[in-house]
């Protein structure tokens, strides 16, 4: 391109296009509210003009005027570990805290020499809720699931087993139902022990020693109901915890649910 003035000579070549220095426009030398919608034109800011983070980062200002990547960390439920027999639970990289609930064995019922007597009842496993910070937890810690009592036998007047304790470690545990003793004698429920929340075991009901009474149902845990009582052979419990029903008529008497212990896991 070529340019006159009067009174000057020809200037001939090409201007440069105007650039600015990369970085040379940082966030400091900005006056506050300079840049907003009246000076950038719709559609002129893309995603493909803007520098991005890595994966799970975020964009932020560290006051130096230069962008900085920042780790994300997710929070909350990171995963859920349900143990219905014995075991180990390992700790997760990157945990914060878990909340775990232990919930002991139901007691197991009566079984029964007579064949009008009813047997009494195995009680309801004790439940406990704990929350646990990572500092406080091991590298491992040892799970103990409470396994349900046995059912007394049939043809004898014979109590049944008490249910057994299940654990987290040594933060939080909670006993099994007791067992039933015979005729008339269920057991009493379990409890739970250094639980932020601990549930007693319902009790298997008292009888009357009536000859004509039915036998006893299964305490109840505090998730769900024990077994049936009635004429014929004991229930077993129906649910984690749950106590044996007793068995009447020379039958035997139903076993306790086993335990449970659940490990909800967060980040």
């Amino acid at each position: 391109m070529a340019a006159t003035k009067p009174g000057y000579g020809m200037i001939t070549g090409t201007l440069p296009t105007a650039s600015i220095a990369d970085n040379a426009v940082t966030l400091a030398k900005m006056a506050d509210n300079s840049v907003d919608s009246d000076v950038i034109t719709d559609n002129a800011v893309t995603l493909a003009k803007m520098a991005h983070g890595t994966a799970s980062q975020n964009i932020a200002y560290d006051g130096s005027g230069v962008p900085v990547d920042v780790a994300v960390t997710p929070s909350g439920l990171s995963g859920v570990q349900v143990f219905s027999s014995s075991g180990t639970w390992t700790k997760p990289a990157g945990l914060a805290r878990v909340i775990v609930i232990t919930q002991g064995g139901g007691g197991g019922g009566a079984g029964t020499l007579s064949p009008q007597v009813g047997g009494g009842s195995g009680g309801g496993g004790g439940a406990a809720y704990e929350t646990i910070a990572t500092g406080s937890l091991g590298a491992t810690e040892t799970v103990t699931v409470g396994a349900g009592g046995a059912g007394g036998g049939s043809g004898v007047n014979g109590g049944g087993s008490s249910g057994g304790t299940s654990s987290f470690g040594s933060h939080v545990s909670a006993s099994g139902g007791g067992a039933a003793g015979g005729h008339g004698n269920s057991g009493g429920g379990g409890s739970g022990s250094g639980g932020d929340f601990n549930i007693g075991g319902s009790g298997g009901p008292k009888q009357l020693n009536d000859e004509n009474e039915a036998a006893a149902a299964g305490g109840a845990s505090h998730m769900g109901g024990g077994g049936t009582g009635g004429n014929d052979v004991g229930g077993a419990g129906k649910v984690y915890g749950g106590g044996g029903g007793g068995g009447r008529n020379g039958e035997a008497g139903g076993a306790g649910a086993d335990g449970i212990v659940v490990v909800w896991e967060y980040s």
